[in-house]
């Protein structure tokens, strides 16, 4: 067996069982390696990559088996050897997604504990529920940060290829011109979520970073965080990559698109992607809804502030999600 061949067959999910480490991997946990407070430490990419966001140490299974034994790298490379050659056939990876193939490693900012204080702050903002905010930083999609001296929001995935950036005052980016900062080698086309997505059923398909928080929001409301599964993809100008077309197969989908021309556009556009991959696709308009303080609803945030009129008035409202 070739060296490669056994990093393809040896995971870090399998490495963690092996030597014993507690706790369970996953995209957002404490470091097993010291002590840490605030969840620092991702395994993501199917159990091949690592990263702990506190001390800046990651990489592959080779990588995580050093630092876990203090093996140097031709050692570990052995130890590795004699682990894939051992692996139960029922341990070994069955499901290989196909992912955007990795230019470069993102640089992300530090992680930051996920306060009571930055849920309550980060809820009033977006005029969330306080449960949807802790959901989407439980199952690995959203971190406080801090970026370019500013108290900030990040929303990424298990994938760690797409990733971007808010402030917590909603305030521009000046040295980029938006709201919205998307760290440099994301692959923008990657739509947040789907991997995550592929054990529901059902997905709801935003646009956005807020909206995909929204999606949370909706999902929680009505009882559905085991049925809907939320995916987002940043802008109305990306199409949905071709490599996470095959998670939307046999898929219920509903797209919740902008209201605006560019949404329009985009909604027709991944509906027809979705549709072609195998999935079950329908769209949600939002348009002619008032929100309470009178102006036009333009996405699926701006719904969480609807006037209680046009609530009341439209029974379509009262099952946003599929």
């Amino acid at each position: 067996m070739t060296l490669e061949e056994a990093k393809e067959q040896v995971t870090i999910h399998i490495l963690w069982n092996q030597l014993g480490l507690s706790g369970k991997p996953r995209p957002n946990m404490r470091s097993p390696f010291r002590k840490d407070r605030n969840a620092s430490f991702s395994v993501y990419r199917n159990g091949k990559r690592f990263k702990d966001f506190a001390t800046g140490e990651g990489g592959d299974v080779i990588d995580f088996l050093k630092l876990a034994t203090g093996l140097d790298t031709k050692e570990a490379c052995k130890r590795l050897l004699e682990i894939a050659g051992n692996v139960p056939q029922n341990l070994k990876p069955i499901f290989k997604a196909q992912v955007v193939e990795e230019k470069r490693e993102l640089v992300f900012p530090s992680f930051l504990e996920c306060t009571k204080e930055f849920v309550e702050d980060l809820s009033q903002i977006r005029n969330l529920n306080e449960q949807a905010v802790r959901t989407a930083n439980e199952r690995g999609f959203l971190f406080s940060t801090e970026w370019k001296g500013q108290k900030s929001w990040l929303l990424t995935d298990s994938e760690r290829i797409n990733a971007q950036i808010r402030r917590m005052d909603d305030l521009l980016w000046e040295e980029v011109e938006s709201k919205s900062w998307t760290i440099k080698g994301s692959s923008a086309s990657w739509p947040i979520g789907i991997k995550e997505a592929s054990k529901f059923q059902k997905i709801v398909f935003t646009e956005g970073a807020p909206d995909f928080l929204a999606a949370f929001h909706f999902i929680d409301i009505e009882d559905k965080l085991e049925e809907v599964a939320p995916v987002c993809i940043f802008g109305a100008k990306q199409r949905i990559h071709s490599n996470a077309l095959q998670f939307f197969s046999g898929k219920q989908v509903r797209i919740i698109h902008h209201v605006d021309e560019a949404g329009y556009e985009a909604a027709e556009l991944w509906e027809e992607q979705i549709s072609q991959a195998g999935g079950n696709v329908t769209c949600f308009d939002l348009s002619g809804l008032i929100k309470a303080d009178g102006s036009p609803v333009k996405d699926l945030n701006d719904l969480t502030s609807i006037h209680a009129d046009c609530f009341e008035g439209d029974r379509d409202l009262w099952e946003v999600m599929p």
